[in-house]
């Protein structure tokens, strides 16, 4: 197991949500650059999801093969 890295990705976790937060809070603030960059990643982590869903559903795009 892998346990031993649990603290670190925890602390980790959280300063990201911080770096977050303090984004939102100076949202004003935004370039288009960052802007886009942050379309981006929420564009790519949807396509990982589709992709997630349709593996999940045995490769097909009708459904759940049960």
């Amino acid at each position: 197991t892998m346990i031993y890295c649990l603290p670190v990705r925890y602390e980790a976790f959280w300063k990201e949500a911080d770096q977050v937060k303090q984004l939102w809070r100076n949202r004003k603030d935004l370039n288009v650059e960052h802007a886009g960059i942050i379309a981006l990643f929420g564009l790519e982590l949807y396509g990982w999801f589709c992709i997630g869903e349709i593996a999940g559903r045995g490769f097909t795009f009708t459904g759940y093969s049960v």
